[in-house]
């Protein structure tokens, strides 16, 4: 009986970490399969297979049209991942390569994405672990905006991760810090940072529902 629950155990655990997806690739060929990668790990390809125990199969970010993973949301919902080209501020263009995100707010004017990825933090090199640098990786969202004003720039504007900050990174960061990272995101935009700061926005405000501030962008533009 041991035997057969713990076979039973890591076919529901293969189950959660492969979930059912349906892939439609640009040429209108459509898969119905399991995903065999984290979402947190589609920065540039995905990895489905057709069933369970199949055949794994990559597929670069360029050639899917579209993403749904089945109950991937945290009421139990689809999300539907789609591609986009997002704004390199260093180069003032658009990225080539596009990423897999699903839409998590739509106004009037603005459209905001949610990009699963990875927050990774090193470490110092120190003597007692042989002078060999540490990095531990957890969850991390990229969240992104873009308006109808300016389509063809799709803007990164907060990074959410799963490691709290300690009280010396915070007292090192200041509490400002994120305000000036925001002056930088929406910078077309000042309204946001305003009313941010007049509504005394906490950064964990924001952290816990980035949507407040693409409700803001939102009502700014006329």
């Amino acid at each position: 009986m041991a035997i057969i629950c713990g076979v039973l155990d890591a076919t529901a655990k293969e189950k959660e970490e492969s979930p059912a997806i349906v892939l439609t690739l640009n040429d209108g060929k459509v898969i119905n399969g399991f995903l065999r990668c984290s979402i947190h790990q589609m920065q540039q390809r995905i990895i489905v297979s057709e069933s369970l125990d199949g055949k794994k199969t990559k597929y670069k970010n360029e050639e899917v049209k579209s993403l749904v993973v089945k109950g991937a949301s945290d009421d139990g919902s689809d999300e539907t991942y789609v591609p986009i080209y997002t704004w390199n501020s260093y180069k003032k263009k658009a990225n080539k390569e596009p990423i897999l995100a699903t839409v998590f707010f739509q106004g009037k004017h603005v459209t905001g994405y949610e990009f699963p990825t990875l927050f990774v933090r090193s470490s110092a090199p120190t003597p007692s672990n042989h002078f060999q640098a540490n990095s531990t990786e957890s969850p991390a969202w990229n969240y992104y905006y873009v308006t109808d004003t300016a389509k063809d720039k799709i803007i990164c504007f907060w990074l959410k991760n799963t490691i709290k900050k300690s009280k010396l990174t915070k007292l090192i960061e200041g509490k400002k810090s994120y305000i000036k990272e925001l002056r930088k995101d929406f910078k077309d935009y000042p309204n946001v940072v305003e009313t941010v700061e007049k509504e005394n926005i906490s950064e964990q405000q924001i952290n816990e529902d980035p949507e407040l501030l693409l409700e803001i962008l939102d009502k700014s533009i006329q």
